[in-house]
């Protein structure tokens, strides 16, 4: 049996019917294909052996992007060449999430976001992405826009009670406010203080009701 050549293995586990040219073998979790044995013998990305056989090997530290922005799609006229950074760039731009890669969100999306008073949490629910994704959105960080200026918060310098934030603590670094913790600490002494001397008052009792039985009986 005549083993097939990587051309045409490659051109029968893909589908032409429309504007991407779908791979319809092996894929990766994040729905890349994979053609085994493309390399001496090794599996390779389906998009990367598709760049090669119409435009000649990929120069080192390149990568194959998607501007369809399709992982299955192995139509060269969809693919581009890009370093690192650009592959990043373009996913920031697109909106990728990778911990949730089902996930995309609108420039609609994210000006609602970036206007948001709505609790991180909520925000987090409504809009299927992580946390520190949206701290990137609204730092400006991820989905760029020129027009976009970030809110930067004051760093404060009083308590809620306008005391000012005169201490550090050793273990954490948090500046914190010392007239509130020695308030605090007073607070918590008096109704611990109270506590111990209920306890003793209780054992005081005890111990002379027992002493009066043992007089009485003897």
């Amino acid at each position: 049996m005549t083993k097939q050549s990587v051309p045409d293995r490659f051109w029968t586990k893909v589908d032409k019917s429309g504007e991407c040219w779908t791979w319809t073998a092996h894929r990766t979790d994040k729905g890349y294909g994979v053609l085994g044995g493309a390399r001496d013998g090794k599996n390779a990305p389906a998009h990367r052996v598709s760049w090669e056989l119409a435009n000649g090997l990929i120069p080192d530290g390149l990568w194959v992007l998607h501007s369809c922005d399709n992982p299955p799609c192995v139509n060269p006229a969809h693919l581009f060449l890009g370093s690192a950074a650009d592959n990043t760039a373009d996913m920031m731009a697109k909106g990728r999430n990778r911990a949730r890669p089902r996930t995309k969100l609108t420039w609609a999306d994210v000006r609602a976001i970036r206007d948001s008073v709505l609790p991180l949490r909520q925000l987090v629910a409504s809009f299927g992405v992580t946390k520190e994704q949206i701290y990137r959105i609204r730092s400006g960080a991820q989905w760029i826009d020129p027009g976009f200026t970030p809110v930067t918060r004051e760093r404060r310098t009083e308590c809620r009670f306008g005391h000012p934030l005169d201490g550090v603590s050793k273990d954490t670094g948090f500046r914190f406010c010392r007239t509130c913790k020695a308030s605090r600490d007073a607070d918590w002494h008096a109704r611990n203080g109270r506590a111990a001397n209920a306890r003793k008052r209780d054992r005081r009792a005890v111990a002379n009701a027992a002493r009066a039985t043992i007089g009485g009986q003897s």
